[in-house]
C-alpha cells in the first residue's frame, strides 16, 4: 500500500525512518527500511529548509487559540463540557489552531 505523507520534521518519526527520509536525495527512492511499524520504502519528492516563523505568522492564531481554550475551560468548570458534543468540537478546533507549535517541515 502506498501512502503520501505530509511533510515530516526531525524528531517526529522513529529514528530509522527519519534517518532514511532525511538522507535520501530529492527525486530518489530509499531502500527497504525496517521499523517497529513494519517495512517502508520512501520516495522523496521535495525538501524544505528549516526556518523560524515570523512573529506575525504565529501570534494571531496563538492568541485566538488561547482565548478559545480559556473560554472553553471556563465552560467545562461549570459542567458545560461534559458530554456536550458542541463543546467537544470547539475544544478540537482550538487544539487544531494550536498546531502551529510543531516545527516547520524540512
Amino acid at each position: 500500500m502506498a501512502v503520501l505523507l505530509p511533510p515530516i520534521t526531525r524528531g517526529r518519526t522513529v529514528p530509522e525512518f527519519e534517518q532514511a527520509a532525511f538522507s535520501t536525495p530529492v527525486g530518489q527512492t530509499s531502500g527497504i527500511i525496517r521499523t517497529s511499524y513494519g517495512f517502508h520504502i520512501i520516495h522523496v519528492e521535495a525538501k524544505q529548509e528549516a526556518r523560524l516563523k515570523r512573529l506575525d505568522e504565529v501570534q494571531p492564531p496563538n492568541r485566538a487559540a488561547a482565548q478559545e481554550t480559556e473560554r472553553l475551560g471556563r465552560g467545562a468548570k461549570r459542567g458545560l463540557g461534559d458530554g456536550d458534543s458542541g463543546a467537544d468540537r470547539r475544544m478540537e478546533k482550538a487544539a487544531a489552531r494550536r498546531a502551529w507549535l510543531s516545527p516547520p517541515p524540512i
